[in-house]
């Protein structure tokens, strides 16, 4: 079996772990998060839109290293788009959400309730997408690294594009539930408004955009 072959498995394997980790660890959406999620479930969260995209792409990417089918127009095209949102999960989690002392208690407290691995699915559902991105990036083949490298503007515009739906629908949501889905916009809001809330979603939004794979 080829090293590439090997590779493209754990990169699907990595991401599908990341997408399994909250149903098979994490309580019921509607015990731990009813009302944010009470309209789109887990779609709600750019951490499974990530994992979900994310594993349908490397899905692709090892029939494709396979020769089981050619998966070319995705790997090239999807690849700006997976690349962003990987690095942005990684980054943003642990620099926006996993430290907070609000979430370390509530972390502790649903642990507490019966579901001791609550912690484990956390860093589970975003701890792969960083290296995976990164290493995925460095053994493109020549082939597709230079049609990324040509489609690149145009394919970091749909980037640009999904931050922005998103932020949208994020606000769309607070606006029906009354909750935001990342608990780091409250005391924004509670400083500076729904105008301070839109532009640091903006500012996530740009560095998304901004964020690029090999050039």
């Amino acid at each position: 079996m080829s090293t590439s072959v090997i590779a493209a498995g754990a990169y699907f394997a990595l991401y599908t772990t990341q997408i399994l980790a909250g149903p098979l660890f994490m309580p019921p959406l509607e015990l731990s998060r009813p009302i944010c999620t009470k309209y789109t479930g887990r779609f709600t969260f750019l951490t499974y839109q990530t994992n979900l995209i994310g594993t349908l792409f490397f899905g692709a990417n090892l029939l494709h290293t396979l020769g089981l089918v050619d998966a070319t127009f995705v790997l090239v095209h999807g690849f700006p788009l997976v690349f962003a949102m990987s690095v942005f999960l990684t980054v943003a989690y642990y620099g926006l959400d996993h430290f907070q002392p609000a979430n370390r208690a509530c972390r502790e407290e649903w642990e507490q309730k019966g579901w001791p691995h609550f912690t484990l699915a956390c860093h589970l559902q975003h701890g792969f997408a960083l290296p995976v991105a990164l290493l995925h990036a460095k053994t493109l083949t020549d082939e597709i690294a230079a049609d990324v490298r040509i489609y690149g503007f145009e394919d970091i515009v749909h980037c640009a594009q999904y931050a922005g739906l998103y932020l949208c629908f994020m606000m769309l949501l607070r606006y029906l539930t009354g909750e935001f889905v990342y608990p780091i916009f409250d005391p924004i809001t509670e400083k500076h408004g729904m105008t301070g809330a839109v532009v640091f979603g903006t500012l996530l939004s740009l560095f998304v955009t901004l964020i690029r794979g090999p050039r």
